[in-house]
């Protein structure tokens, strides 16, 4: 058995783990993009959310 900090504890929850698992798919995919900087990034998520 192993020990988790409480303020780490959320990191093991099993749907956040699943979303983990996901985005390392995706990652490894190559299903990712970069942005010069947080701007360019909001307004690339502003896009899909139209």
């Amino acid at each position: 058995m192993t020990s988790v900090p409480a303020d780490q504890a959320w990191f093991w929850d099993r749907g956040w783990q699943q979303g983990e698992r996901e985005a390392s798919e995706q990652i490894a995919a190559g299903q990712t993009e970069e942005f010069e900087d947080a701007e360019s990034m909001f307004d690339a998520l502003e896009d899909e959310e139209r």
